[in-house]
């Protein structure tokens, strides 16, 4: 088993930058770049349980042949041809801030085929072309959404202008899945696209701080009456 807790910074092209068995990460701050291949690709089980892990990739940037556990830590996943993250087996979210960027349909932001994912804690944006399936056995409220265009602003706001999301992606995207803790129950929310923020800070993309001033409305609305919230955007069936 391996178990990083050291930071590392690297830049790989050609092959796969991490193959192991198991891996097990605990801490530290680790940034990669592939030009070919994945990014931390694990042939059993993969572990996060906390540390800053950047990963811009062609391929997958996190994958597993069986399941993925992230339990904490700030993680940003950017493919540039496949899936964000990627497990063969279930993926279970318990903790930490996830940003997950995939391609078009039918690569994903998070990708576990019609297997479990699963999310209890933390704050998970997910967009590409599609989305697996949310299990109805989370417990953190989760819309699967339409998208946006690259560098546009999408913005998740309540009736009465609480924020719930503001999030800027580098790239196109037509399905987003976010959850969080800002999602209340059996609340209405509206979808915003373009805008700006002014004074605001941000981390890989999804925005801390800052005032937005709005943009397009979106003629969806939706409601929270359940932990997961179909409005828009394409879930995968495969």
């Amino acid at each position: 088993m391996n178990a990083f807790s050291k930071g590392i910074s690297a830049s790989y092209s050609g092959t796969d930058a991490t193959i192991v068995p198991y891996i097990n990460i605990n801490n530290g701050t680790i940034n990669i770049t592939t030009g070919a291949g994945e990014g931390i690709s694990c042939n059993n089980v993969l572990t996060i349980n906390k540390g800053a892990i950047s990963i811009t990739a062609i391929n997958d940037c996190l994958n597993a042949e069986k399941n993925i556990f992230i339990n904490g830590g700030d993680i940003y996943a950017y493919s540039k041809a496949n899936d964000g993250i990627d497990s063969n087996g279930d993926l279970t979210i318990t903790g930490g801030r996830v940003v997950a960027i995939g391609t078009v349909a039918p690569e994903a932001g998070l990708d576990c085929d019609l297997r479990t994912l699963k999310i209890t804690g933390g704050t998970v944006i997910g967009v590409g072309g599609t989305t697996s399936p949310p299990s109805t056995t989370s417990t953190v409220r989760t819309v699967v959404t339409g998208g946006a265009e690259a560098n546009q602003f999408i913005h998740i706001e309540a009736a009465d202008g609480t924020e719930a999301l503001t999030f800027q992606s580098p790239v196109k995207f037509a399905t987003m899945l976010y959850a969080g803790p800002k999602l209340k129950a059996n609340t209405t929310y509206s979808i915003y696209t373009g805008g700006s923020v002014a004074a605001g800070t941000w981390l890989n993309g999804f925005y801390l701080t800052g005032t937005y001033t709005k943009g397009t409305k979106s003629a969806t609305t939706f409601t929270t009456a359940s932990v997961v919230t179909r409005a828009g955007g394409t879930i995968s069936t495969k």
